[in-house]
């Protein structure tokens, strides 16, 4: 495509610790959606319950519904939990950049 941007997709059918360390992007926002998978009820989330911290604090942040998470430059992110997973759900990355790459935080 020729674009600054990359897409991942992941369907999640299971209690998953996806990312076990905070990180941050200094030069690219990122989108983590979280979705459910009934088409014919978009706001159907099959009682999953996803937790993610935000900031250098670590706020947590519980997630049980079809959501959109905005991820700015420099936001530290994570853990990413995927806790309760009675179905299936899709979880989609967007990240606006032509390369992916992290930073640890103290470093």
């Amino acid at each position: 495509m020729d674009a600054d941007c990359i897409l991942t997709h992941h369907v999640i059918y299971k209690p998953e610790l996806m990312l076990k360390e905070p990180h941050f992007h200094s030069d690219f926002q990122q989108l983590l959606c979280f979705l459910g998978t009934d088409p014919m009820d978009v706001r159907d989330f099959g009682g999953a319950v996803v937790e993610i911290c935000l900031g250098e604090e670590q706020e947590k942040h519980v997630i049980d519904s079809p959501t959109i998470v905005s991820i700015s430059k420099g936001l530290p992110h994570g853990p990413l939990d995927f806790k309760i997973i009675p179905k299936p759900i899709i979880f989609l990355e967007i990240m606006l950049t032509r390369k992916y790459h992290m930073e640890k935080l103290n470093e």
